[in-house]
């Protein structure tokens, strides 16, 4: 909400200072601008930490999420982008704290950090991880890889004129 009415109010002033810029009478210009923002154009919209409040929100699987995308079309096939967002961002944050069981391994020395093949390896043989988990965190990975990769073009692509 918090959010909503900065970047509602950040709109309204600027579209009345378009107003104001284009008003063609200067001087009245000046006078409604005055009157309209006495201490000036003040509001800069919403701030970064609460951008990354909100983005943590979209995120994160909850209640909240889901009130704010009910209704709205998920396809079934992975072959749609839609869903293989949806499906990355579940398999992320099922293997997150398993990454960060990893990660907590490399900074105690437990294990040594390394490509991530090594890392999984690493920390099955610890006991940090089950073979099973490890499965999941290299999942997460792949589907985070491939909603990532949406140009991926082949090497020759530019000379080819852009027609593949």
């Amino acid at each position: 909400m918090e959010w909503s009415c900065s970047n509602s109010f950040q709109v309204i002033q600027r579209a009345f200072a378009g107003f104001f810029g284009n008003f063609p009478n200067r001087p009245i210009a000046w006078l409604l601008r005055l009157i309209a923002f006495p201490l000036g154009l003040s509001d800069a919209g919403p701030s970064d930490s609460l951008g990354r409040q909100m983005a943590g929100i979209l995120l994160t699987p909850s209640s909240l999420r889901d009130r704010l995308t009910a209704g709205i079309f998920l396809p079934v096939e992975l072959s749609e982008p839609l869903r293989r967002l949806d499906d990355a961002l579940a398999k992320v944050v099922a293997a997150e704290p398993l990454e960060n069981m990893l990660r907590d391994a490399v900074k105690a020395k437990l294990i040594e950090g390394g490509d991530d093949e090594q890392l999984l390896r690493d920390g099955v043989l610890a006991g940090i991880i089950t073979a099973a988990e490890a499965r999941l965190i290299e999942e997460s990975w792949a589907a985070r890889r491939e909603v990532i990769r949406v140009d991926d073009f082949p090497s020759d692509y530019w000379r080819m004129g852009g027609e593949s």
